[in-house]
């Protein structure tokens, strides 16, 4: 069960790349852009943990690229800025909602769990367009490479689905067989997308950001 939580946070690991890839980096900057995201995350849950001093909960949350700011990305990318630039705009909308944060003193009130359950839908039907053009890249939509990419993630979802109402043993980790069932049928169908190594060796094992 530990390995599918781990699975399945590795879907937001998507959007550092979906804003690299809006900003033009080439795979060995989007590749130090997604280890930054890997570190920062170790770094917030660590502080997390933390149950002295300012910071920290004493509560083990993992933290995970979150799907709210990746709008002022793509808006800054939009606008052609920079990538220092844009993380200048990040940490400004960051400390705007941290303050906002502190100004309303029991946040349970004015936001209960159904407007906060809406609005992580919301965020999650947002990225709907994204993960469709993620589906249909390396190739136009209609083509070949586009409507097979299209048909492995359904077949992933609907194998998620069939374990899930399997009512067996393996039924728990339906979405980690999903996710191999898609990587098995990625390997076969389209082995152009697996060849991933010339990026990863232009990146060094340990190196300074």
């Amino acid at each position: 069960m530990a390995l599918q939580h781990m699975a399945i946070q590795a879907i937001y690991f998507t959007l550092p790349v979906v804003v690299a890839s809006s900003l033009g980096l080439d795979a060995r900057l989007t590749a130090n852009f997604l280890c930054l995201s890997l570190l920062a995350m170790v770094v917030l849950t660590l502080a997390q943990v933390a149950w002295r001093g300012p910071v920290g909960s004493g509560y083990a949350f993992v933290s995970i690229p979150s799907p709210i700011l990746v709008s002022v990305y793509l808006i800054g990318a939009a606008h052609g800025l920079a990538l220092d630039q844009m993380a200048a705009l990040l940490l400004m909308s960051g400390a705007v909602a941290i303050g906002i944060l502190f100004l309303i003193p029991r946040p349970e009130e004015v936001f209960p769990s159904e407007l906060a359950g809406i609005v992580i839908f919301l965020l999650g039907a947002s990225l709907l367009p994204i993960m469709l053009d993620a589906m249909t890249s390396g190739g136009p939509s209609g083509s070949e490479t586009g409507l097979l990419s299209t048909a492995i993630s359904i077949l992933s979802f609907i194998a998620m689905v069939m374990v899930a109402l399997s009512r067996r043993r393996i039924a728990p980790f339906c979405v980690l067989i999903g996710a191999i069932v898609g990587v098995i049928l990625v390997t076969l169908l389209l082995p152009d997308r697996m060849r991933f190594t010339d990026a990863t060796s232009l990146n060094p094992w340990l190196a300074l950001p």
